[in-house]
């Protein structure tokens, strides 16, 4: 095993609670309990369970809940009433210690690749036995993770299995819409375990959740995920109408002023049908429409990310204020069809095409008023598709990129890690085998040499810890799919510039000021250059102070962020883009149906 994995991570410097020790007049079997303390300083709990086999041979387990071990058979286990000494092979690590001068713990040193470090054990105190007095009906559980600035709270409800004296269970986390997910070996007694673990093919390492029940309604511990470990808290909910709530207080809420109709069109690429929402102002019509266009990944209509729905506040502000708005599905999310990773920049702007053509046959549309706004990858094929289609009025670009998709790839990587804190010459190794991994997916390489030269970027970034290996490995399982993709092979070359100098209606370029993923000055000149060079005296680039790639509100602007932030836009940007396409389409002194 990698993870204790030299007991040398630098892991979260937690140390968990230790019941009070009981008294010990000498090293008996049973369980030892506290905390290695690494040269680093950071204290690791453990614990220790030491017996004596019916042959008289003595053997023992470690238990180091932050680095996801649990019960590990440890070696040349030795121990009489006053010292004790093992050994975990695997790794290299020897145990010494022995019954300190007040008989209550053992304190020792652990001996790794040459390093020292102390140790201290002590009896615990006797935990009562909650499995006793444990109803066999189904309980549910509210839980909250630690991570790096954020509490990650979800639900997890236990049921008995009948005739049985296990347990299943699901997870709900609203926050990465996961709704009744089936959990993997569930133990639920005086221990709470489980493993969270998705299906798709992309998805991240699994979850594997250890805690110890420190009360009859409540559970503390760790989970463990792609060698990161992290603080976890369960307790029993009595409320059966409880639910798990995100704190995104711009979530549109009904009743509404205004039509919304579910709607189906056919793409005229190859049939594919294509679901969204139609929302209609209230009022005569005809009425000025825009249809908005996700960025890269499978997105929803609403473009749903971390329980964050901007695509359905953006409608709904435009709507309540005379513009008719149509979002869609992605292919192959939804109620759309098709495989959005197997699809072109060609096929999705051919679907752009043909949703405007859609507005423009509904009879409460004014064709000659349908404008796009492309957001992210969006606002790349936005311009491709407005010069292509003179019906296209008017155009909203939202963190557009201004060049091409290996440009921005290498641009937004390095700007992340600079932001975080990797010194230049370890960014410069890293964009270089960056460069190297899209040559080799551009070039058509095998599955092999792709994988290595992903694996190559995985161990740049994990340089130094001892888990590297393993991150490797996690990351070419989630990713080398993606990158053997139609879409990412594409995307790599996806470039609007040309475009853009041929577009001469009415733009508007609305970046953030600290947006990671499209640096907001390198791609805002190169868009400003375009339209320069169409000719186009009608445009208006806005670079917003403080918001990031999602045009919220942000601290740094690191995707990480993205979860913690209850904004989902800024109110500035709804204001901004709402007045900018009221004058477009000529509608700004129009009186609407407002929150």
């Amino acid at each position: 095993m990698s993870v204790f994995r030299c007991l040398m991570l630098s892991l979260l410097g937690v140390v968990l609670g230790v019941a009070a020790p009981a008294q010990a007049q000498s090293i008996e079997p049973g369980e030892w309990e506290g905390s290695m303390t690494l040269p680093n300083r950071a204290m690791i709990p453990f614990s220790v369970v030491i017996s004596v086999n019916d042959d008289g041979s003595q053997t023992a387990t470690i238990t180091i809940p932050e680095q996801g071990v649990f019960e590990q058979a440890l070696d040349e286990v030795t121990f009489d009433d006053n010292s004790i000494s093992f050994a975990w092979n695997d790794i290299g690590a020897a145990f010494e210690g022995r019954l300190g001068a007040n008989r209550k713990a053992i304190v020792g040193t652990v001996q790794q690749r040459g390093l020292t470090y102390p140790f201290k054990l002590t009896r615990p105190e006797p935990r009562p036995a909650f499995d006793d007095f444990i109803p066999r009906e189904e309980q549910r559980w509210r839980g909250v993770a630690k991570l790096p600035g954020l509490d990650l709270k979800f639900m997890v409800t236990f049921t008995p299995v009948p005739a049985d004296t296990g347990w299943t269970g699901v997870v709900d986390i609203p926050i990465q819409n996961i709704e009744a997910l089936p959990l993997r070996d569930v133990r639920f007694d005086d221990e709470v375990h489980f493993t969270i673990q998705l299906d798709a093919a992309s998805a991240p390492p699994p979850a594997v959740f250890r805690l110890r029940r420190t009360g009859a309604e409540t559970a503390s511990g760790t989970f463990t995920q792609a060698g990161s470990q992290f603080l976890v808290e369960l307790s029993q909910i009595t409320d059966p109408n409880e639910r798990v709530e995100l704190d995104r207080p711009q979530t549109p809420q009904p009743p509404f002023p205004y039509a919304a109709r579910e709607v189906k069109y056919q793409s005229d690429v190859d049939g594919v049908t294509i679901a969204g929402t139609l929302t209609i102002p209230e009022g005569d019509g005809p009425h000025p429409a825009v249809l908005m266009i996700t960025g890269s990944g499978a997105q929803d209509r609403d473009e749903t990310l971390m329980g964050h729905k901007p695509f359905f506040v953006i409608a709904d502000h435009l709507t309540r204020r005379g513009i008719a708005v149509l979002r869609v599905d992605d292919r192959g999310v939804g109620e759309s069809g098709g495989d959005i990773m197997e699809t072109t920049a060609e096929t999705n702007v051919r679907d752009i095409i043909t949703g405007v053509d859609f507005l423009a046959e509904q009879p409460e549309i004014d064709s000659s008023r349908i404008g796009l706004i492309g957001h992210s990858e969006g606002g790349w094929l936005a311009p491709i598709a407005a010069s292509r289609d003179d019906d296209i009025a008017f155009m909203a670009l939202l963190a557009a990129p201004g060049v091409s998709g290996r440009e921005l790839m290498l641009m937004q990587r390095d700007l992340v890690r600079k932001t975080v804190g990797v010194p230049p010459t370890q960014r410069q190794k890293e964009s270089e085998a960056h460069a190297a991994l899209m040559d080799a997916v551009v070039q058509g390489l095998s599955e092999e040499e792709i994988a290595e030269a992903l694996r190559k970027l995985a161990r740049l970034e994990r340089v130094g810890a001892p888990d590297v290996e393993e991150y490797a490995d996690q990351i070419v399982e989630q990713q080398l799919a993606m990158m053997q993709s139609v879409w990412f092979r594409d995307v790599i070359d996806l470039d609007s510039r040309a475009a853009l100098r041929q577009v001469r209606i009415p733009v508007l370029a609305i970046t953030g000021e600290i947006d990671l993923q499209v640096p907001p000055e390198e791609n805002m000149r190169e868009i400003r250059g375009a339209l320069d060079a169409a000719g186009n005296t009608q445009v208006e680039l806005v670079t917003m102070p403080g918001l990031n790639h999602l045009l919220q509100t942000a601290n740094r602007g690191l995707p990480s962020e993205y979860l913690a932030i209850s904004e989902t836009i800024s109110p500035d940007v709804l204001d901004l883009l709402t007045t900018w396409l009221q004058e477009q389409a000529g509608i700004e002194g129009e009186s609407s149906a407002m929150d």
